[in-house]
């Protein structure tokens, strides 16, 4: 790049000024980000060099610059590790579109994950450069995607190309915990641009510290993610349409409301680790009910469609004889709802069912 071009990119870099008082706003909400590897100020100030060089490709100038940066800002915080476009047209043109829309949309986000992962190796070096690479690709992810691309083009690693970790999702990759020999290209990657620092800095009070952080760091997100996954997969057992919980909650005296809140509560303990996932999710369920059947009661809004004709092909299959108009039982049930709000109505018919009001009906 000449120096003429070089200084009219500058002039056009700072026409497009941000107020101080939108900075402070920003920086301020930068602080606490998960996944941050930078100081707010740091990260902040190559977020802005980002948006500006986007506003200048786009060949015009922001009429507001602090409502469209504010904007920009909101949709790029979700995606620390995001790949512009430029990044990828450049790509391209370099290695081909097939290799390029291979990267930027399987194996970028593989070894982002996989790099995440690897800080809570057993490996002091891994984790210094799992954590020097995370912060380097952050602060400008265009350039490290191109050079990761790069090694990913010419690396003739049989290991790595027959290995099955390149079919793991995202999900795959925080879930396993054997890792082996595996040499993803972010390590190839950071090899090369911090291998000499690593071992210049090996042993010393900063690189033991950064060390220890960084795998405690490491091992927090492995739990969290841990959670939503299996808070995620119990979700899908539908826990309170089961019999055995409609007993324990009757037994209790809980209404359908109580226990679908305490199901909310049980998945937010798996969610955050409060508690283990036993091999047995209701049955832990059940037990977990027994816990908490003193959980306030919540005002829940009753739902709208609830007595519509195809309701009760919503419900399970041992209740829908129950649930018609001409049933003692259904009426019973009817009768109960009255100044009662209701959240959700197929699970408080099979709560009611086991109480003592509703066996009364079915004798």
């Amino acid at each position: 790049m000449s120096a003429v071009i070089a200084r009219r990119l500058e002039r056009r870099m700072q026409d497009i000024a941000i107020s101080h008082e939108t900075m402070s706003k920003c920086a301020a909400s930068l602080r606490g980000q998960q996944g941050v590897f930078l100081t707010p100020e740091l990260w902040l100030q190559s977020l802005v060099s980002e948006w500006k060089t986007d506003q200048i490709a786009s060949g015009g100038l922001p009429d507001d610059p602090d409502t469209d940066f504010l904007s920009w800002l909101t949709l790029r915080c979700q995606t620390p590790f995001y790949v512009s476009p430029r990044a990828v047209r450049k790509a391209v043109v370099t290695h081909g579109p097939a290799l390029t829309n291979e990267f930027v949309s399987v194996r970028w986000k593989q070894e982002v994950a996989w790099a995440h992962m690897m800080r809570a190796s057993d490996n002091t070096r891994i984790i210094f450069l799992a954590a020097t690479w995370l912060r380097s690709a952050q602060l400008n992810p265009a350039k490290s995607f191109l050079e990761m691309l790069d090694i990913f083009s010419r690396l003739n690693d049989p290991a790595y190309r027959k290995s099955p970790n390149l079919n793991l999702s995202v999900d795959e990759i925080f879930g396993s915990r054997t890792q082996g020999e595996w040499r993803p290209v972010w390590i190839r990657h950071a090899e090369q641009c911090f291998g000499k620092a690593a071992s210049a800095l090996r042993l010393t009070p900063a690189y033991l510290d950064m060390v220890k952080e960084s795998r405690d760091q490491g091992l927090e997100m492995i739990r969290r993610k841990s959670g939503e996954q299996h808070a995620e997969r119990i979700a899908q057992l539908r826990l309170a349409r089961s019999y055995m919980t409609w007993r324990k909650a009757a037994l209790l005296g809980l209404s359908s409301n109580d226990l679908l809140q305490t199901r909310d509560d049980f998945l937010d303990c798996i969610r955050d680790g409060r508690l283990m996932p036993e091999a047995a999710p209701l049955m832990q369920f059940v037990r977990f009910i027994g816990e908490r059947h003193s959980r306030d009661r919540g005002e829940w809004l009753p739902e709208d469609d609830w007595c519509s004709p195809d309701w009760r092909d919503g419900l399970p299959e041992e209740l829908r004889q129950m649930a018609s108009p001409r049933s003692v039982v259904f009426r019973r049930w009817v009768e109960s709802l009255a100044g009662r709000p209701v959240r959700n109505h197929g699970i408080d018919l099979g709560v009611f069912l086991h109480s003592a009001r509703g066996r009364a009906g079915l004798d």
